[in-house]
């Protein structure tokens, strides 16, 4: 399972052994509500372990609303599945090397890759090169030192980040030669 606070890039990556409701509201409880500030809303997707009795923990029990991604808007989920991408990479280069024998040698190899992806994202330079920790805990990790962060700050330079890529691309797809194919033409 995997939970990511958008504002911060915070992630927090735990693995699922039977993929029930119960255990994905016990994962979330004990490793995102436990240690972080309580989130107002919940953004799943439509799998099976976010069924009633995961709905019912969250917003009964911790008041959290929770929300399901749509068909009409996948772009809701779109940052957990470009982690998902990632990790699944990581996961075949690193997989084969270790060829693990056994479940518990299995369990060790996706610990390891799950290890490396979190420490290749403990910063990002889309947020001021902050770790994720410190903008949600307001001091450096590491060091007794506070830290204020201005969040409208932070999104006018992801969003500025956003636009120059954007621009980028256009500059790339205008480079393309436009063709409309029509009906029964044959492709040279």
């Amino acid at each position: 399972m995997t939970i990511i606070d958008p504002a911060t890039n915070l992630i927090e990556i735990q693995p699922l052994l039977t993929g029930t409701a119960k255990e994905a509201a016990d994962v979330v409880e004990d490793n995102w509500i436990a240690r972080y500030p309580r989130p107002v809303r919940c953004i799943t997707d439509n799998g099976p372990e976010f069924g009633q009795e995961f709905r019912d923990r969250l917003e009964d029990d911790l008041g959290v609303k929770v929300r399901s991604s749509t068909s009409r808007n996948p772009q809701g989920n779109s940052i957990i599945e470009r982690v998902h991408q990632s990790i699944g990479l990581v996961l075949r280069v690193v997989a084969p090397q270790q060829n693990p024998q056994s479940v518990e040698d299995g369990q060790r190899v996706i610990g390891q890759c799950l290890s490396m992806y979190a420490c290749c994202c403990a910063t990002n330079r889309a947020i001021g090169n902050l770790s994720p920790g410190s903008l949600s805990f307001h001091q450096h990790m590491l060091l007794d030192i506070p830290m204020q962060t201005d969040i409208a700050v932070l999104a006018r330079n992801r969003q500025g980040f956003i636009d120059y890529n954007i621009y980028i691309l256009l500059q790339e797809n205008a480079k393309c030669i436009r063709h409309d194919y029509a009906i029964d033409e044959k492709k040279s």
